[in-house]
């Protein structure tokens, strides 16, 4: 994402519970939140989304095209 706003952030966190809730059924999956390697804050929402719904997330930096 190269933006989003109050309503999008609700949509990833509902997101982000579904994936949890998937996962405490038995199902075998995961979050990749990947950002540019130049933006701290979206690494920090990927940090605080996963802290919120209380999931592990993996955190990736992609190199800015």
């Amino acid at each position: 994402m190269t933006y989003f706003n109050t309503a999008s952030s609700k949509i990833v966190l509902d997101i982000f519970q579904l994936v949890k809730n998937a996962k405490q059924n038995g199902h075998d999956v995961s979050i990749l939140w990947g950002y540019e390697e130049d933006d701290e804050e979206m690494c920090e929402t990927g940090e605080d989304f996963a802290e919120i719904i209380g999931i592990d997330v993996q955190l990736k930096e992609f190199p800015v095209n």
